[in-house]
């Protein structure tokens, strides 16, 4: 286990999903959001809430994430693909596990230099609610493929990742932890930020 799936843990256990329910609208529609904590229901509706309000032209997220939920993941990229608006986000630290997911999706990708991302599996266990229901192994095994799935579709189209590797990274459950100069090179980055920003 190594030292990203122990703070994830940590921090999924510790984290408050309490956020504000709308923030301001500035001038010219912008709004400033954060993904910090765990990925989630709350999350979903803290992000559609404001996203979706009128006059809101463009979006800057920034990301602290160990992950979370995979479903909640998922909702959050098609909330993002349907949105009118502009979505920038900036991997600040850590873009972990369902928080790449989210962070793929954005129509700007930014990362700090010392920042990371997390890209894995989903393995047995990993997601509870995705688990429920099915008695069999070969069920089991399917609903997970699935869920790698998306997984994987999150990366083609937007990262110079070839179907191969990212299905090695997600239906086979390779963990590759990814920082600014591979996201670079893996095309998972569209700008990656001066340390004094």
């Amino acid at each position: 286990m190594d030292i990203f799936r122990i703070i994830a843990a940590i921090t999924i256990l510790a984290s408050s999903t309490e956020r504000p329910a709308l923030v301001p609208i500035q001038d010219g529609g912008i709004i400033e959001l954060e993904i910090h904590g765990a990925v989630d229901d709350a999350l979903y509706k803290y992000l559609s809430g404001n996203i979706n309000r009128p006059g809101v032209k463009l979006v800057f997220i920034s990301i602290n994430s160990p992950g979370g939920e995979l479903k909640a993941a998922v909702d959050i990229v098609g909330l993002f693909k349907s949105a009118p608006a502009k979505i920038i986000c900036r991997d600040e630290e850590m873009a972990a596990s369902a928080a790449m997911v989210i962070f793929q999706a954005c129509n700007v990708r930014t990362m700090e230099r010392g920042a990371k991302m997390l890209a894995h599996g989903v393995k047995f266990g990993m997601q509870k609610g995705a688990m429920v229901g099915h008695k069999d192994a070969m069920a089991m095994a399917e609903a997970l493929h699935e869920l790698n799935m998306m997984c994987v579709d999150s990366m083609l189209g937007r990262t110079n990742v070839s179907p191969l590797l990212a299905l090695q990274l997600f239906d086979e459950g390779i963990d590759i932890t990814i920082d600014s100069a591979m996201a670079v090179q893996m095309g998972a980055v569209d700008v990656i930020l001066p340390e004094q920003l």
